[in-house]
């Protein structure tokens, strides 16, 4: 995809600038703003880079229409215009904490898989069974040290939305926790989601970069 760079005055967090990204098919218009960077202790001080993607599919009487991007679309973005283009993750926070003031999604980027301290493997090990079910969807959970791993299977075959996951996260464990789901072409061609849960009472050290 052909991307528009567009670079603008911004004096905030030691900033002067910030970069925008703007890209066109003949369905959607997708824009993508680099929202600086920073490190954290759960991914071993890595650096992190902050991405917030908005998909406009059209125009109705209210305005914009705003989608959420598809996994694909968020890998596509991650691997053309990120800094890194290998990995990134959402976060689905404690309820308490969700913001819905606008229909736009967040990714965190960095570099290496393995530097991410919950453990990043168990995403990829898929279970012999999805032996509970809730709100059409089944599920597994497993646990790997304080960590838990909460495995998803739409049953309708459908793309679970991230408000569907915090639901699910909130139902099935608590509205106090935080997981983050795992951005990367490793999980392109699953049949199900994986959102890595922090251990009770941790939470993540970094928010809006």
């Amino acid at each position: 995809m052909q991307w528009i760079k567009t670079t603008v005055p911004f004096d905030a967090n030691g900033r002067t600038h910030q970069d925008s990204y703007t890209a066109y098919t003949q369905k959607e218009l997708y824009q993508v703003v680099y929202a600086g960077s920073g490190k954290s202790s759960v991914f071993c001080n890595e650096e992190l880079h902050h991405w917030i993607i908005g998909l406009c599919i059209g125009k109705d009487l209210s305005g914009p229409i705003l989608v959420e991007p598809t996994y694909r679309q968020k890998v596509m973005i991650l691997e053309e215009i990120g800094v890194c283009k290998k990995i990134a993750l959402e976060v689905m926070p404690p309820e308490m904490e969700v913001v819905d003031r606008e229909n736009v999604y967040h990714m965190w980027e960095f570099e290496f898989p393995y530097s991410f301290h919950y453990g990043y493997a168990p995403i990829l090990d898929v279970p012999e069974e999805f032996e509970n079910e809730i709100d059409d969807v089944t599920y597994h959970i497993k646990s790997n040290g304080f960590s838990r791993y909460l495995y998803l299977k739409s049953n309708d075959g459908k793309e679970l939305t991230w408000r569907k996951k915090q639901n699910l996260k909130n139902k099935i464990l608590s509205p106090m926790d935080t997981a983050v789901e795992i951005i990367t072409r490793e999980m392109l061609e699953k049949d199900y989601t994986c959102l890595v849960c922090l251990p009770e009472f941790e939470y993540l050290d970094f928010k809006l970069l």
